[in-house]
């Protein structure tokens, strides 16, 4: 039993309630399966909402960012340059972080892995030019998710 499941008895809340419960179920067995369960309830949540008020949602901001919209604000910059394996294996990371987390405020986690798995950005990026057009990226998403 989890704290969701008198929701699924209530047909107004069990577009969401299912992806709760679910969430909850595998906790302790796979959290990335749990995390992913957590943002489909508040998403269907968030539906939920316009369908009774739309005036209820404008406070409410989903935090994260969907994974094909990251990967093409990262490719309209990576389409035109040529990265080494490395630098794929950055970028990528650098993407898996903004869906997770919606933007990358504080740029020091850049030194932590796993950014720094293949070594650290002066490593990896040798070209200034090249780190400079991720920062770029990373920088208009920062802009976009604070408006």
């Amino acid at each position: 039993m989890t704290n969701f499941d008198h929701f699924l008895t209530d047909p107004q809340f069990t577009s969401f309630a299912e992806a709760a419960v679910a969430a909850k179920k595998i906790l302790h067995i796979d959290l990335a399966a749990c995390m992913l369960n957590c943002r489909r309830a508040v998403e269907c949540g968030v539906k939920w909402m316009y369908s009774v008020d739309s005036a209820l949602v404008k406070p409410f901001e989903i935090v994260g960012l969907d994974m094909r919209a990251a990967k093409e604000v990262f490719s309209q910059y990576l389409t035109n340059t040529s990265l080494d394996s490395r630098q794929i294996y950055f970028v990528n990371q650098n993407v898996e972080y903004i869906v997770l987390n919606g933007m990358m405020k504080d740029l020091s986690v850049l030194q932590e892995p796993p950014f720094t798995d293949q070594g650290s950005v002066v490593e990896v990026f040798t070209d200034l030019f090249l780190w400079l057009g991720i920062k770029a990226v990373i920088d208009k998403i920062n802009a976009n998710a604070a408006v």
